[in-house]
């Protein structure tokens, strides 16, 4: 009783008290140590708005009553003392440090393997507000506490299974954590709660496999995992607020062959569709993140969606101010023109000319995408013909001045694959303009010291002076420069120093050389003959 005459003479009109220290803690301490229920509820009553209130680091005689209720055999002080020890670890990380060093986690672990839903709902935020703090995590989840968390999955408090998703999306942040919840079976346990009716636990639970997933061996046991999953995940893709986890869940899953055609198969394209026209730049993201890990698979015109997706990824191409957007949206396209048909659609959804616009003035690694994709789509022997290809060497001969040397290397080979078409009409009209043109493209070539490039530019060149058109071959045997250049290399690769942008970390075997000296020596005799 003097206890409680000390507590009343210290405390405010609240409730509170107003230290945690001398008399006050020494009579609260009185309370708890009671083998009185009624004196440790009082002290409860007391100390928990104390807690609530003060904030800082405590003393190990502000936690040791605490956690001596923990260990109580009555569950009635339970839930005020987890609640009083989650306050002060949320109030600071040396607190945290105190409980764990005082053996807090035992504690917890017993209380999440017995007592009431109430209870388990207040160790799961204890649990939730220590592991926030990464330092704790893997502490936390060595001392057993995950293999407790699986079953709670079934309680029929609803704010159990809602904060047990968010506690096993905090575990998923980390490496070693992660792996210790999937092999506690928290896997099928998340995609279950997908299906739930509250709105948060599908959120975190989406979250949750978006880490996982992370982990590329993980994928393959989440695809298995549960029959019908695509179906879940599309159905997201229609929710603002989970379709982007559900997108990017799709696409990292898809990586599993068997997987991605399921999602086909599931109608998945119609609301990728619908996700690009958002104005949302999280959903048109995700979406296209999406549809790109599913275009190696698609043949464009099978359906309706699948060109009305191509014209909405090709105006993507030029999303103002967002050059990660541009990228993707370019990558996309080069991976959906896979094949002559797919790259067909593409032309005519106006993609060539919309990147021929946009390249030169663009950022260094959009432009190389860009050149990439145009370099693709001129492999193809059956579609050049209906390539513009005037608009083409316009906007590729330019780049062979590029100091970037991936940018070089590919446009050069998307113009050498264009002169094989053989339309001489179109390669006269750029002989000498934009920027020296192709015979000064051909120079810029057989310097280059990259056999693949020297070989092809080579290569055109004797298919020209073996051709009839008396016209190309005046082109070749009238320009000095690219004779002078083609003896040289007869000579020796070697002699015609390379360009300033030229990088050698491709430098050429020597069997490349030879091979390079042997096709460079064909040509002159072919000039010789052109000549006589």
């Amino acid at each position: 009783m003097e206890a409680l005459v000390t507590l009343k003479r210290y405390s405010y009109p609240s409730g509170r008290i107003d230290s945690l220290s001398g008399a006050p803690l020494e009579a609260l301490t009185t309370l708890v140590y009671s083998d009185k229920l009624h004196f440790q509820k009082i002290a409860m009553l007391v100390f928990l708005p104390s807690v609530v209130i003060g904030g800082g680091s405590v003393k190990r005689e502000v936690m040791e009553p605490i956690l001596y209720l923990l260990r109580s055999d009555d569950i009635a002080v339970h839930e005020p003392a987890l609640y009083a020890l989650a306050k002060l670890i949320s109030q600071d990380d040396k607190n945290c440090k105190l409980a764990i060093e005082l053996e807090a986690l035992v504690d917890v672990n017993r209380l999440l393997r017995v007592t009431t839903p109430k209870v388990h709902w207040f160790a799961l935020v204890l649990v939730y507000e220590i592991i926030r703090m990464e330092s704790f995590r893997v502490e936390v989840a060595k001392s057993g506490v995950i293999e407790a968390l699986i079953p709670l999955a079934l309680s029929k408090d609803d704010r159990v299974p809602r904060t047990l998703a968010i506690v096993l999306l905090e575990f998923s942040y980390t490496d070693e954590t992660k792996q210790m919840i999937v092999e506690a079976g928290a896997i099928p346990l998340l995609i279950r709660f997908l299906d739930s009716l509250n709105s948060d636990v599908q959120l975190a639970s989406a979250q949750a496999i978006i880490e996982i997933t992370a982990d590329y061996s993980y994928r393959r046991m989440i695809a298995k995992a549960h029959e019908g999953l695509e179906f879940t995940l599309i159905g997201f893709l229609s929710n603002p607020r989970l379709a982007p986890l559900a997108a990017m869940t799709l696409a990292r899953l898809s990586v599993n062959q068997d997987f991605r055609i399921k999602i086909l198969q599931a109608q998945v394209l119609l609301p990728l569709f619908q996700m690009m026209r958002s104005d949302s730049y999280q959903l048109i993201d995700t979406s296209i993140v999406c549809f790109a890990t599913l275009s190696t698979d698609l043949s464009i015109g099978s359906t309706g969606i699948e060109a009305r997706l191509v014209d909405r990824i090709v105006e993507l191409v030029s999303y103002k101010g967002n050059e990660d957007l541009q990228i993707k949206s370019v990558v996309t396209l080069r991976g959906l023109a896979h094949s002559e048909q797919n790259a067909r659609a593409i032309v005519e959804a106006g993609a060539v000319s919309r990147v021929c616009a946009l390249v030169s003035q663009a950022a260094p690694p959009v432009q190389s995408e860009m050149v990439k994709f145009l370099c693709n789509l001129t492999s193809f022997e059956g579609l050049r013909p209906r390539l513009d290809r005037t608009e083409l060497f316009e906007t590729l001969i330019p780049l062979s001045l590029s100091p970037n040397h991936e940018v070089w290397a590919v446009s050069a080979l998307a113009i050498l694959q264009m002169i094989g078409t053989k339309d001489y009409f179109s390669i006269t009209g750029v002989w000498n303009t934009p920027t020296g043109g192709l015979r000064e493209c051909f120079v810029r070539y057989l310097c280059s010291g990259n056999d693949t490039i020297q070989s092809l530019t080579l290569i055109a060149i004797s298919e020209w002076l073996e051709g009839e058109d008396h016209a190309m071959k005046n082109l070749i045997t009238g320009s000095p420069e690219i004779v002078a250049r083609v003896n040289e290399i007869a000579n020796d690769p070697e002699a015609c120093a390379p360009f300033p942008m030229q990088d050698r970390r491709n430098a050429t075997s020597e069997d490349h050389r030879v091979a390079t000296m042997v096709s460079a020596g064909l040509v002159v005799e072919m000039l010789l003959t052109t000549e006589e």
